[in-house]
């Protein structure tokens, strides 16, 4: 008999997450597939990571720009350009021109 790890269970048969509108709204349940992932896979590559004085982490450029979309955002009063995951929407930050080079960029 073969046995198989309860996460790559987990990953085949999804695991059930609530859905919200942009409006906070409830849009039900939904099962998706459970991501799993080593210690070394979480570790996100900080070679353009530096200390910017904000308190945030900063970066002076994404791992990879394909998987942003960057939008503009004009509320509390000011104009800036507001970060997402391409893949799930979720809203990464914004993106300031304040940065050191090569970009110029604060992420």
């Amino acid at each position: 008999m073969r046995t198989v790890p309860c996460a790559a269970i987990a990953s085949s048969i999804g695991v059930p997450i609530e859905n919200f509108s942009a409006a906070g709204k409830s849009e039900g349940i939904a099962r998706v597939a459970k991501v799993v992932k080593t210690d070394a896979e979480w570790r996100y590559d900080s070679k353009t990571k530096y200390e910017s004085g904000t308190g945030w982490p900063s970066f002076w450029q994404p791992i990879s720009s394909f998987n942003v979309v960057k939008s503009s955002d004009s509320t509390f009063g000011m104009q800036r350009d507001a970060i997402s995951c391409r893949r799930c929407d979720a809203h990464l930050g914004h993106v300031f021109d304040d940065g050191p080079r090569p970009t110029g960029l604060r992420y």
